[in-house]
């Protein structure tokens, strides 16, 4: 998958390894990865090649940089990263999904 690196995530945060280890930030990554799977309906993940690749990984950025300030004590100072990072992910990642319609009425197509 790799939807995004640990870099990135930091690069987002500006969270330092004095704040999160590079192995916590690779398990909040793949917990993004996973999360976004599944909400998108692609257990497998998305390809490079699909054309909403680069949605998806703006979406896991912010995810899992919402998911390193839920790892962290809360501070005056990040109490709302959490939160805004999160809702910026959702956001993106509702664009995605397929409009789903729920009719009372149905059709019938006669051949």
């Amino acid at each position: 998958m790799a939807y995004c690196t640990i870099e990135e995530v930091r690069n987002l945060t500006s969270l330092t390894d004095l704040e999160l280890e590079n192995t916590q930030i690779q398990q909040i990554i793949s917990d993004a990865e996973n999360y976004i799977n599944a909400i998108t309906g692609k257990p497998q993940g998305w390809l490079p090649t699909d054309s909403k690749y680069p949605f998806i990984q703006i979406a896991a950025r912010l995810y899992a940089a919402a998911l390193c300030f839920d790892a962290l004590p809360e501070m005056p100072e990040t109490a709302d990263k959490s939160d805004r990072y999160r809702s910026q992910a959702k956001a993106i990642l509702n664009r995605l999904q397929p409009l789903i319609v729920i009719s009372s009425e149905y059709q019938h197509i006669k051949e």
